[in-house]
């Protein structure tokens, strides 16, 4: 009986052994492949911690080139339009300057035949005798000429319009002061006052005034502003458009020597 137990005992102590045997190679290749797999997450962990600096360093650099473009594309912008303003001031400069002395006399030469057939004098300058602001009931002693192209005036300036009385040329001269043309008639056709009442519509709400005055020194008109004057036998529309070219702040080049220029 003792005999028969002896194999069973020495089979179960092999198991035992082979068992823990297994076991501990099991552990054993468990350990070795968790150990080898953190030296390549860390490997991987490295590689990712350095990507991240230099896709963002990159995305610094391009958004900064794109800054710089967009900055160069607004200066070129604002320079074309401030190149654009300044021409544009340059030739409505010119085209509103007043001529030369030369071309002035080139001009007046090349009307000298209109002159003649209207029996106009040449354009009068005459010195600036002032300008104060006087009461009603006061009369100026210092016009220069008739009609008068400065001096004393009353407070009011007459508004731009087609009259068909007499005013005041107290009020007028006011107006001459603030760069109006005034065309003046005394005993002309009918047919010339209706040619004056369709210049003076060309020049609706314009600094142009055109009245009766029985103050002329002779049957005609007479073209007047600040300090200028002409006057005619009779009427020749050329020769008035050219005048209100001259002299009406406004219209055309301008000549005007008016002191209130900006007034209305």
């Amino acid at each position: 009986m003792a005999e028969t137990r002896k194999p069973s005992r020495e089979r179960a102590d092999r198991k035992a052994t082979s068992s823990r045997s297994g076991s501990g190679s099991g552990s054993k290749s468990s350990a070795k492949a968790g150990s080898s797999k953190r030296p390549a997450e860390r490997t991987a962990s490295k590689r990712g911690d350095g990507a991240r600096p230099a896709k963002g360093a990159a995305a610094r650099r391009a958004a900064e080139k794109r800054r710089r473009q967009r900055t160069l594309l607004y200066s070129l912008v604002t320079v074309l339009v401030l190149g654009a303003l300044a021409a544009f001031v340059v030739v409505a400069n010119k085209k509103d300057a007043a001529p030369s002395d030369d071309d002035f006399k080139k001009q007046q030469a090349g009307l000298a035949s209109a002159r003649q057939a209207a029996g106009c004098t040449a354009i009068e300058e005459f010195p600036n005798a002032g300008g104060k602001h006087i009461a009603d009931d006061v009369q100026p002693t210092n016009w220069n000429s008739n009609p008068p192209t400065s001096g004393d005036h009353l407070v009011n300036p007459l508004p731009g319009d087609f009259y068909q009385t007499e005013q005041d040329e107290r009020n007028l001269l006011h107006s001459l002061e603030h760069g109006y043309v005034a065309v003046q008639y005394k005993n002309v056709s009918p047919d010339q006052i209706a040619k004056l009442r369709e210049l003076q519509s060309e020049h609706t709400g314009q600094k142009f005034i055109v009245m009766p005055y029985s103050g002329l020194p002779k049957d005609g008109v007479a073209f007047s502003a600040w300090q200028h004057l002409q006057t005619c036998s009779k009427l020749d529309v050329n020769l008035a458009k050219s005048f209100i070219d001259n002299y009406m702040i406004g219209a055309g080049k301008n000549r005007s020597v008016a002191p209130e220029p900006f007034a209305q």
